[in-house]
């Protein structure tokens, strides 16, 4: 049966026709290849919007250890790259060559000449223990992932081998070498494989209902640092899953970043944490229910003399000036006595009775000069009183001369405890006189 269409229905469907094709053309109006060069302004643009340049946390492989890169991106396409790690030697190195923002099938940062710090990851003739042909086994053009307007950060994925790269702004007037200088410095005091107290990451601290506590054990080689995170309780090589981290500073904090998401149970996972100076202790940056610390110095100073440990008080070294000049006399009183006894360690330990002994040693042979104080640890506060001589020996070295006197006596006081540095690595810690502030010693551990 034929269909007559009346010309007003004729006439609104012409108006409707037209009205769709002009949104299509509105829509369409640029070319694919138009938006992409588009889009390749853009992130050049932001790449070199950070005139100190960016902080590249990057990982070559997906199983592998991470590496800090620094990168300074300028409008003439040349690029700095800086590197200290165990592929410079781990001393500060740098090179220049060219960067582009290329266009394939989305915006790529490339590295488009040979850039000879970055390409070691990526060079096949560059052989490092991994399979030949593949170098290290890392990329050097990565697909923009994340830029935003703001230019403060961006997210890179590796082109082949799919791991992410994430870039941060370096503040204004960084100069890289003295960047890497002040990280792995504080990476090597806050995260040293040495450190003989143990580091946790807890979850929802004093809620009973939601708290979970992991063992932190650090691995820190050749720049390369990694941690075994177990529930506490669990056996680590059954149970503990070996996390890579990277080290970074910005805005005046210091920053460290998983490679993989951490979980801590229920669900939520922790990322990147922030080091909160305050309490001496990092916190998640998503939720901050998650911190990584430590026991109190203190605390770990008790639990070390209960175990039998002695700490070591170093010659001249880390102590203060009082305390120098009173061991320097009593050193000078012992060569009196014999021209081979001066003053070399001294340890401090718990004794068998309960009391803490205080070993001086002396002379060639090495002998030592022992004497007993009673003490008290209560909150950060040492209380550290002469008891006796634990021999007659040591009696006779205190009383040939005053010096020798006056120094035993000095240990005697009320001292604040504290780490050196940080609770998150006691291998130092620091008593310093109530008294006299002037007056402090270091404990090694």
């Amino acid at each position: 049966m034929n269909k007559i269409l009346s010309i007003p229905m004729i006439l609104g469907a012409a108006v409707m026709f037209t009205a769709c094709a002009g949104e299509e053309e509105d829509l369409f109006d640029k070319s694919a290849a138009e938006r992409l060069n588009e889009m390749k302004s853009i992130y050049s643009a932001r790449l070199e919007a950070q005139p100190a340049g960016w902080a590249m946390q990057y990982y070559p492989t997906a199983e592998g250890d991470g590496y800090l890169i620094l990168a300074d991106f300028n409008a003439d396409h040349s690029v700095k790259v800086a590197m200290r790690n165990s592929y410079t030697d781990n001393k500060y190195a740098e090179s220049r060559s060219v960067w582009d923002v290329i266009t394939d099938n989305g915006p790529v940062l490339s590295f488009n000449t040979y850039n000879d710090l970055l390409h070691i990851f990526s060079d096949p003739d560059d052989f490092w223990g991994g399979e030949l042909g593949t170098g290290i086994g890392g990329d050097y053009e990565f697909v923009i992932v994340d830029a935003p307007e703001d230019a403060s950060y961006m997210m890179l994925k590796g082109k082949k081998r799919g791991t992410y790269t994430l870039l941060t702004p370096l503040e204004e007037g960084t100069d890289f070498e003295t960047y890497f200088e002040d990280v792995i410095n504080y990476q090597n005091a806050y995260f040293a494989s040495s450190a003989p107290n143990q580091l946790y990451l807890r979850k929802h601290v004093g809620d009973p209902d939601a708290e979970k506590t992991y063992t932190f054990d650090v691995n820190n080689a050749a720049g390369n640092i990694r941690a075994m995170i177990t529930l506490e309780g669990l056996d680590a090589i059954t149970y503990g899953n070996l996390h890579s981290f990277i080290v970074t500073k910005r805005g005046g904090k210091y920053y460290i970043r998983f490679k993989d998401d951490v979980s801590v149970g229920d669900g939520e996972i922790v990322r990147e944490m922030v080091y909160d100076e305050a309490n001496d202790q990092f916190v998640d940056t998503a939720e901050g229910t998650v911190v990584l610390c430590s026991s109190a110095a203190p605390e770990f100073l008790q639990e070390s003399w209960e175990g039998g440990h002695a700490w070591t008080i170093q010659k001249k070294n880390n102590t203060s000036e009082k305390y120098n000049e009173l061991m320097t006399a009593a050193s000078s009183a012992l060569t009196k006595i014999n021209r081979k006894y001066k003053i070399g360690d001294i340890t401090m330990a718990k004794s068998d009775n309960g009391l803490s002994e205080l070993s001086i040693q002396y002379g060639d042979s090495k002998q030592w000069a022992k004497y007993l104080f009673n003490y008290e640890l209560t909150g950060n506060q040492l209380v550290y009183t002469y008891n006796r001589p634990s021999n007659d020996g040591s009696e006779n070295i205190k009383n040939a001369n005053v010096a020798i006197e006056q120094f035993i006596m000095s240990f005697s006081g009320t001292y604040t405890v504290a780490p050196e540095v940080t609770n998150l690595n006691l291998s130092k810690i620091k008593l310093t006189s109530q008294n006299d502030a002037n007056y402090w010693i270091i404990l090694n551990y």
